[in-house]
């Protein structure tokens, strides 16, 4: 699908690594553990080798600071670096990783930090697959996963509005709120939320050039807004 939309990586859309050292609440660290293994799967995805190692480093300092004894072990990174040429592998060992992380806080009666992963890896998804979106050739496809997120975004506000009273989540489910509101209003006016997510997708445009690597064979379509260049979007106030 990433082919055959021209859609190219984009450096500058994931979360910092340098970022991790600014994080010093539990709720913070959890958040953005989830945020970093969005970005994990992403660079993976593209095969960006020091990407990839860059974030697996930082994931496994945040699940060492949240003492989470599973997940980020030795072993894992000694298997990343055996299959660092193989994609499909690397998949499976991230995906494996984060279920047992998911599966230690949940068993260590830390549901609500395990929450906060979950959310901070939707979150980051989300903003990664819409930006995708905009730059790609043709977005068909990446506008319907961003659509079909309505589901996952209930079933996430499900799980946390029993622990609503806890301060961390409560702040999430507010911050989420608006965002499930558009989602709700899918079945009803699907143009009026196509306009919505393109209004959002164009809020995050800025004047810094993005550089972007393309896959072999395809040419990428480029959104630089500047002098006589216009965005995808009028983003103008």
């Amino acid at each position: 699908m990433i082919n055959k939309a021209g859609a190219s990586f984009i450096i500058g859309i994931c979360n910092p690594v340098d970022n991790v050292g600014k994080y010093m609440t539990e709720k913070a660290k959890a958040v953005n553990l989830g945020i970093y293994g969005a970005d994990l799967a992403y660079s993976t995805t593209y095969q960006m080798k020091q990407e990839t190692m860059n974030f697996l480093k930082v994931c496994k300092q945040l699940v060492e600071e949240l003492n989470i004894n599973a997940g980020f072990t030795p072993e894992l990174a000694l298997n990343v670096e055996k299959n660092i040429n193989n994609k499909d592998s690397l998949i499976v060992i991230f995906t494996n990783s984060y279920y047992e992380t998911y599966r230690t806080l949940v068993q260590n009666q830390k549901e609500s930090l395990s929450l906060l992963v979950v959310a901070g890896s939707w979150i980051e998804g989300v903003y990664i697959t819409s930006q995708i979106a905009l730059t790609s050739r043709d977005n068909t496809e990446f506008i319907k996963i961003l659509a079909n997120q309505k589901a996952p975004l209930g079933k996430l506000m499900e799980l946390m509005t029993p622990r609503v009273d806890i301060p961390e989540v409560k702040e999430l489910m507010d911050m989420l709120a608006p965002i499930q509101a558009i989602y709700n209003k899918v079945e009803q006016y699907p143009a009026y939320v196509q306009l919505l997510i393109a209004q959002a997708n164009a809020s995050a445009l800025t004047a810094t050039d993005k550089i972007i690597f393309t896959p072999e064979g395809s040419t990428p379509t480029i959104v630089v807004p500047g002098p006589g260049i216009m965005p995808t979007v009028d983003t103008t106030p």
